[in-house]
Parts: C-alpha cells; structure tokens; sequence
C-alpha cells in the first residue's frame, strides 16, 4: 500500500480529531517523513481542542490542519469539516487512528483517496457506551479498503468481524516517560500505575484494597 520501494509521490492524511493522546499520530508522521522523505507529504487533521495540537505542529515537514472542535455547534460541524479538509489535502491514502466516534460518519467520503483505519479495540467493551460505539466501528471497519491492528489477537479477532484486509503494526507506539533511575523507581515503589479504562467490571476496588493490604 506504501512501501518504500515505490517511487512516485504519495499524499497521506492522518485523521486524529480527539482531545487526548496524540503519540501514535505523531510517531506516524515522523517515521513516514523520516523513512519516506520527499517521496510523502502528510497532513494531520485535528481538533483545535486536541491537548497535541502544539506537538503537532512542531513536527517538521508536516502540515496541520486545526478543526474548529471546542463549542458543541463545532461537534456537530466536525465530519463536514473533515471531509472539506481531507478533499483540500488530495490524498492519496487517509489514515485514521481511530480513537474519535467523530471520525466514523466521515469515512466513506474519502474516495477516491484509499482508506486505512487503525483498529485499537476489536471487541466491545462491557459499558453500553462502547457497544453501541463497536457497532458504529464495525460499519467503519468494512467501508475502510484496510485496517492496521497492533497484534496478532486483534488481527484474530477482527477476522470474524469484517472482510476487509487486515494488516498486522510490528512497531507499536513509543511512550514517552521521563528518564528514571533505579533509587528514584525504589523511592515509589508504593505507587501503581493502572494503564487502562477504569470500568467497574475490572474490579480496581479489590485491587486497590488488596495494595493496601500488602503495605500495611
């Protein structure tokens, strides 16, 4: 789909209009500029409300384009703005990351540019929030002409879901934490760090009273 041995010029637009995160889109436009250089040109589009959009912007050789995301009226003017944006960047592959039900009603305007969807979660969550949310990425997932999932069992699970070809990320995401030393990481060895959705079903009140318990 975009691989290093092909030569002609190649337009990439990465779609990432939520609020938080970010990491993944911006190790995706660096590592594309970096390993492809003058042979891509990419755009990110985001919300103007993203907590990355400085971040974003910083990135050399990638244009940004701030959708007007912070009044409820922008919400409901995102997925026309978003198509307007993405037909102005004349892509040749648009790239969504997946992490905005924003995104979804925007999908199948992108033609004729090749759709790629990253996939994070290929089962629903218990909360009927993300039930409902599934449905809508599953409708997504078979209007996408690929989907990028980070390991083997979401590529397992995704395969009685949809047909649409599913290719398999070797790269992951860098997170980036602060340098640590060994004293400093002793010094709080009483904290936890929960990495995850803090739903009721995981238990995290026993987890929480049992951590106690360890160090009273």
């Amino acid at each position: 789909m975009l691989s290093e041995g092909r030569q002609r010029h190649t337009a990439v637009t990465i779609v990432d209009v939520g609020t938080a995160g970010g990491d993944l889109t911006l190790d995706l436009a660096s590592g594309l500029v970096d390993g492809l250089g003058d042979r891509v040109t990419v755009t990110i589009l985001t919300s103007s409300a993203s907590s990355t959009l400085e971040r974003f912007r910083r990135l050399n050789s990638v244009s940004v384009v701030a959708i007007p995301g912070r009044s409820r009226r922008d919400l409901v003017c995102i997925p026309r703005r978003l198509r307007v944006a993405a037909a102005a960047a004349e892509p040749d592959i648009v790239i969504d990351v997946g992490l905005s039900a924003l995104s979804l009603a925007t999908s199948r305007r992108y033609r004729p540019a090749r759709h790629v969807r990253i996939v994070h979660d290929a089962s629903p969550h218990p909360a009927l929030r993300d039930r409902f949310l599934h449905r809508l990425n599953v409708l997504a997932w078979n209007r996408s002409d690929a989907l990028v999932t980070l390991s083997d069992y979401s590529a397992r699970q995704l395969q009685g879901q949809t047909t649409t070809p599913i290719l398999i990320s070797r790269h992951g995401e860098r997170h980036r934490f602060p340098p640590s030393t060994p004293s400093s990481i002793a010094r709080r060895r009483k904290n936890l760090l929960f990495w995850g959705r803090f739903e009721t079903y995981k238990g995290l009140g026993d987890l929480a009273i049992a951590f106690r318990s360890a160090f009273d």
